[in-house]
């Protein structure tokens, strides 16, 4: 009975800190003014407003229709990021900030053809 109330009084601390963190929210900021600043054959350059954000990093992918591809996600600490070697189609290009307490909820989406 020792050992069980032992185990109990043991696991309180560890019941109460997995609901805590269920319940935080992230104030993470979701990048904004995604546009594009450079286009060539195969590569498409963005840039987006800075978060301002100490610490922070910015998680970008793509997806491109014309076969279903989604890039992995590339990281990155400016607010500017460069694609190269892009075949020809059509895609949507994502970014989202990524702070200490999280990342953000909302997304900057950008369509583009690259040619």
């Amino acid at each position: 009975m020792k050992t069980f109330i032992f185990s109990f009084l043991l696991a309180i601390p560890l019941l109460f800190s997995f609901s805590a963190s269920k319940t935080m929210e992230t104030t993470c900021p979701t990048p904004t003014n995604g546009h594009v600043t450079s286009k060539s054959s195969g590569t498409i350059s963005f840039d987006w407003d800075d978060c301002g954000c100490a610490g922070s990093t910015y998680k970008i992918w793509y997806y491109r229709s014309d076969d279903s591809y989604t890039s992995p996600e590339y990281s990155t600490s400016t607010s500017y990021y460069t694609f190269n070697s892009l075949s020809s189609g059509t895609y949507t290009f994502y970014y989202k900030t990524v702070c200490i307490d999280g990342e953000s909820d909302g997304i900057i989406v950008v369509d583009e053809v690259v040619m």
